[in-house]
């Protein structure tokens, strides 16, 4: 039981090293481009300010409907 616990220990030890030795090849071998070959060079964000709600006066002077300013006027 030992021996096949060992035996599995370094078959996965010698995968990972293989493994990771190609990523820090593939990585070692990819050139850094610099910022102005990325595609999005020279792209940016413009944000509009919205104007601000004022608060709707209406045409009934502030009321929401005619029978409300009647009612208010009326008293």
């Amino acid at each position: 039981m030992a021996e096949t616990t060992s035996t599995f220990k370094s078959i996965n030890s010698g995968n990972i090293s293989s493994t990771n030795s190609d990523v820090n090849d593939s990585l070692s071998s990819t050139p850094v481009s610099p910022r102005s070959l990325s595609p999005f060079y020279g792209w940016s964000i413009k944000y509009q300010t919205l104007p601000k709600k004022t608060d709707s006066q209406g045409i009934w002077d502030g009321y929401q409907t005619k029978e409300e300013f009647i009612m208010m006027h009326i008293r």
